[in-house]
Formats: C-alpha cells, structure tokens, sequence
C-alpha cells in the first residue's frame, strides 16, 4: 500500500468516525462535519450537506454553525436563499458574539422590512425560550447603541483652584 493510499484510507477512518459522533448528536463533531462537505475537505463539495450539518449543530446553539448557516441563506448556498431565516441566524450568532454575525448583521439589517424583522426576532424568542436563554437580541437591534462621547451623567465644569 502506497503513502496516498495509507493517507486516503486513514483520512476516510476519521471521517468515518467523525461521522459517527455528529449521528449520535455531538455536536462539535455535527459543525466540523458541516465545515467538511463546505470546503469539500475529504468528501465531495456538497452545500445542501454542509447546511444539514450546520443546522444539526446550530440546532444545539452552537454560534459558529449559526453563522455560517446564516450566510447559507443569505446567499442561497446548499439552501433556498432566505433573508429572514438568515437574519434568525445570524442574530442567534450575535448572542454568542460570534465575531462576524455583527458585521453580517449589520449589513442584511437595511435590506429587510419590519415584518422581516419581527419574524426573525419571534423565532429567536422561541430558541431561547426553548433552550432556557435569557438573552434579548431585540434590545441590540431596536436600541441604537450609547454615544461613547455623550456623557451619562451632567458634568460640572473644572474650576481653577489657584491659591492666591
């Protein structure tokens, strides 16, 4: 048996196994499952595979699959593109602050109507009702954040205190 022989065949072991894991619900190995038909890493590029596993995993609150399911439906990859279905995701990402969901927020946010909006933020209530989560994204989006240069408090002006 050849090197890339041994290397294929051991590649497809840990496959193999991490294919086990992610069927009996573990769900770090359901996310790097979803990462490998993504990238196409040691099975073939299969979008609609790499969003069922990122769904299982994103199902259990895992942020990074919540993300990149987000962008899923925001671009229509390996799913029907779904604007609404990728603002609940990368809004459930955003309570994880995973990095990216805040830019990506951001930048879908302007393109969706109220309706939009309002349907993503009842489905983020009943993730985390179901998941036991305290967390209210709404707050994030309908509140502009403070000004960091308006003060909270009023300020008095400093007085020369020179001793004359």
């Amino acid at each position: 048996m050849g090197l890339l022989t041994a290397c294929a065949s051991s590649d497809s072991d840990l496959i193999a196994q991490l294919r086990q894991k992610a069927d009996n619900g573990d769900v770090t190995a359901q996310y790097q499952m979803g990462l490998l038909f993504y990238n196409g890493r040691g099975v073939t590029l299969d979008l609609s595979q790499a969003a069922q596993w990122f769904t299982q995993a994103a199902e259990q609150n895992h942020g990074e699959a919540q993300f990149n399911l987000g962008v899923l439906y925001e671009y229509g990859q390996g799913v029907e593109a779904d604007p609404t279905q990728a603002l609940y995701w990368y809004m459930l990402a955003a309570q994880q602050s995973v990095e990216q969901s805040a830019e990506a927020l951001n930048a879908l946010l302007p393109t969706l109507d109220l309706e939009q909006q309002s349907q993503a933020l009842e489905k983020v209530a009943q993730f985390n009702a179901k998941h036991n989560l305290s967390v209210s994204i709404q707050q994030e989006i309908t509140e502009p954040p403070p000004n960091p240069h308006s003060p909270t408090e009023p300020t008095e002006p400093i007085q020369n205190q020179q001793n004359h």
